[in-house]
């Protein structure tokens, strides 16, 4: 760097650390990455952020935020990316998602000592735009012929940190 770079990069950090917490808000958040979670799921993880005054609880609640969405279990990763706002008391946050993908399947099967058996299992991620998942899974064995069970599980009720789950099984 040239000296004339470092004197305007020192002028840069003295303006921004002239107050210990800046003032600093969220202007706009911008959503990328979804494809079949709705954006009013991750919107409502952000609200925190909205009401953010300052720099540091722009920065904590952006990362409590991420963290929270991270913990669904529908997305593979989540990266909150901060930018410059319309003028210097405004920031955007820039969320990208990657889910996980819709549909997982595996099959197997085992031998025993008296029984041999073939199992498949799937799993249903997001089918209605949600947190919602629909497992289901398939047992078949030379003794105990034929098993099933199904799921329907909602990890998130009311927005609330409140599970809903049925289930269906023949054994």
């Amino acid at each position: 760097m040239t000296d004339h770079e470092d004197e305007i990069l020192e002028a840069a950090k003295e303006r921004f650390f002239a107050r210990k917490d800046p003032s600093l808000r969220m202007e706009k958040l911008i959503i990328s990455g979804l494809h079949r979670i709705r954006p009013d799921i991750v919107e409502r993880e952000f609200k925190p952020v909205s009401e953010a005054t300052s720099f540091a609880q722009l920065i904590a609640e952006s990362e409590r935020a991420a963290r929270r969405l991270r913990s669904m279990g529908v997305f593979q990763s989540v990266d909150v990316l901060r930018d410059e706002g319309s003028d210097p008391t405004l920031s955007r946050v820039k969320v990208v998602v990657e889910e996980y993908k819709a549909f997982t399947a595996k099959a197997g099967s085992f031998v025993g000592t008296e029984e041999g058996t073939f199992m498949a299992s799937g799993e249903y991620r997001s089918p209605f735009g949600g947190l919602e998942r629909i497992e289901g899974s398939v047992n078949y064995g030379t003794k105990h012929k034929l098993s099933f069970a199904a799921a329907y599980k909602q990890p998130r009720l009311l927005d609330r940190a409140l599970q809903l789950e049925w289930c269906a099984y023949n054994a």
